[in-house]
């Protein structure tokens, strides 16, 4: 399936509110400076089920541009 960024962003803006898009990146923001914790976490991590913080924290720029976009006003190009 080909689907363009910006119909992407509509049928995600679709389904989620603004404030639930909101919530789940502040979240992922949260959780970025997070270490995993439990007794297996440094195996899980080791194993790529588990993202380290030094990964999680390598992600965030990715996320804040999602983010921008899907929480700007209005989609377009113009």
């Amino acid at each position: 399936m080909n689907v363009s960024l910006p119909r992407f962003l509509a049928e995600v803006r679709r389904i989620f509110s603004r404030y639930d898009i909101a919530a789940y990146f502040e979240a992922l923001e949260q959780d970025a400076g997070m270490p995993n914790s439990g007794p297996h976490a440094k195996k899980l991590e080791d194993s790529g089920l588990l993202m380290s913080v030094a990964d999680k924290k390598k992600r965030g720029s990715r996320l804040q541009q999602l983010k921008a976009m899907l929480l700007v006003e209005t989609l377009g190009t113009g």
